[in-house]
């Protein structure tokens, strides 16, 4: 029998970033202001590392569903792949041509669009979405703020977010 209720435990565990970084960023705030000398930069450094992990939290928060969904996406050093029940592929993070999200889909949809071969649509309550996210942030002209905007979103169609730069 656990004391907190699986609702809080769930919401808790979506911003878990945020948890952690509240922590750092409380335990750096009190040795700044129980300590001097170098103690005391030290807990500034702590304080700051704390809050750049709650902006990252609540960043990665955002793009987090609040729901299961299918399927299970997982990321290997560039390679996207995604397992669904019906569906899936594999792509390389070279060979991507464009990044996009389809809202009229239910659940709406992240489309992979490759140069040699199908598009790739893997929706946006899969599990493993944080690997996903890590991938596509390292593309040149893709951040994270960028695909949490997306995904706030409302109303329909496919909404472009990247296409590679291809010379030649």
């Amino acid at each position: 029998m656990s004391l907190i209720r699986p609702e809080i435990r769930a919401g808790l565990w979506r911003g878990r970033e945020m948890v952690a970084g509240a922590g750092a960023g409380l335990a750096g705030l009190w040795i700044v202001l129980a300590t001097f000398g170098v103690t005391r930069w030290l807990g500034a450094a702590i304080l700051l590392a704390g809050l750049a992990l709650i902006l990252a939290g609540w960043q990665r928060m955002r793009l987090r569903p609040k729901e299961r969904g299918l399927g299970v996406i997982e990321t290997d050093e560039g390679r996207i792949t995604y397992w669904g029940p019906l569906d899936g592929g594999s792509v390389e993070r070279d060979l991507l041509q464009a990044v996009s999200l389809d809202l009229d889909s239910r659940p709406p949809v992240w489309v992979l669009t490759r140069r040699d071969g199908p598009d790739l649509h893997i929706p946006v309550t899969a599990t493993g979405q944080d690997g996903l996210v890590d991938t596509l942030n390292s593309l040149p002209g893709l951040s994270a703020a960028r695909l949490a905007r997306a995904r706030a979103r409302q109303g329909g169609g496919r909404h472009l977010l990247w296409t590679a730069k291809r010379i030649g």
